[in-house]
């Protein structure tokens, strides 16, 4: 079986102005790599030997970026191969997947992984858990207050997607060719009325859990998709590596206070008696002498913060 990914990119980010019209949301870096790259990396070091991306908003940008990584990966002798897919007009998810399924290997399912969340998860497990379930398609669900839009009956049947269900979407899932098929390539459209319409021809959409997929450290899940959510994807990486300030160029002088967690980027200009708190400071970015900066991230482009 050929493993096969596709990375959804293509968004427009508009949660996250104004710095998203300078940089793609997925070339966000989170802890200092950007996050596109940690998906690919992960995809990679599981062994899916051809990866997808749709590209669409700042579709330059972003195609040199995996262009230059794809040249790295070569250099390194490493054999998996990045596609990147330029839509003319924005797709959505289920155009998006259905514009690149002539790319795909026919008659295999695609792991699919939208291009704004931090996530840790193994997805030859999911895969796995996918083939094991012999599923149409198979999403990965975890609970997060708020968010509940899958309904699940019995053990791990997709029922459909409401409001006030139990179950939040991570964005991460695995299509099988019945699905594939039903997907439209010429127009923008949503996964989610697609895998409703399987529900409703009687294919088997079934549900995989965090439990099923955790990787050899532990299942963790942020959508990196607003300012908030941005900053949350920081604290769990400081958490779960037990940092208080990442700083890999030595560049914050030692009277600037670090109060709960701070992530400072290469070539970032930290002022004297600054305060960092919660927050990210990118590469080229500077705070001012004597500054506080809390719960945001400081770029070049523009600050982002935390309501």
């Amino acid at each position: 079986m050929a493993a096969q990914a596709m990375i959804l990119a293509a968004g427009l980010g508009t949660r996250l102005l104004p710095v998203t019209r300078q940089v793609p949301k997925p070339l966000f870096p989170v802890a200092n790599l950007p996050l596109i790259q940690r998906s690919l990396e992960l995809l990679e070091g599981e062994g899916f030997s051809s990866i997808h991306v749709n590209l669409y908003h700042l579709s330059g940008r972003l195609g040199r970026f995996l262009a230059s990584l794809q040249e790295r990966w070569r250099r390194e002798g490493r054999s998996s191969r990045i596609h990147a897919v330029v839509e003319e007009e924005l797709l959505d998810t289920g155009g998006g997947i259905g514009n690149a399924s002539c790319h795909f290997v026919r008659g295999e399912p695609i792991l699919v992984v939208n291009g704004d969340i931090f996530i840790g998860f193994s997805p030859q497990r999911l895969l796995k858990t996918h083939l094991e379930l012999e599923a149409a398609a198979t999403l990965l669900l975890h609970r997060r207050p708020g968010l509940g839009r899958v309904l699940v009956s019995g053990e791990n049947d997709v029922a459909g997607f409401a409001d006030d269900a139990s179950w939040a979407f991570t964005g991460v899932y695995v299509l099988g060719p019945e699905v594939i098929a039903l997907l439209p390539g010429d127009r923008p459209c949503s996964i989610v009325p697609v895998l409703q319409k399987a529900i409703s021809s009687g294919l088997s959409v079934k549900a995989a859990f965090p439990c099923d997929v955790a990787s050899e450290t532990s299942f963790f899940w942020e959508d990196i998709g607003t300012p908030a959510g941005y900053l949350s994807a920081h604290a769990l990486f400081m958490k779960a590596h037990g940092f208080k300030l990442l700083d890999p160029c030595g560049l914050v002088p030692p009277d600037v206070e670090v109060r709960d967690w701070a992530v400072v980027g290469e070539n970032a200009k930290i002022g004297a008696k600054a305060v960092l708190e919660r927050c990210v400071v990118w590469n080229g970015a500077e705070v001012p002498e004597g500054a506080r900066v809390s719960d945001a991230a400081v770029t070049p482009y523009g600050w982002l913060r935390s309501p």
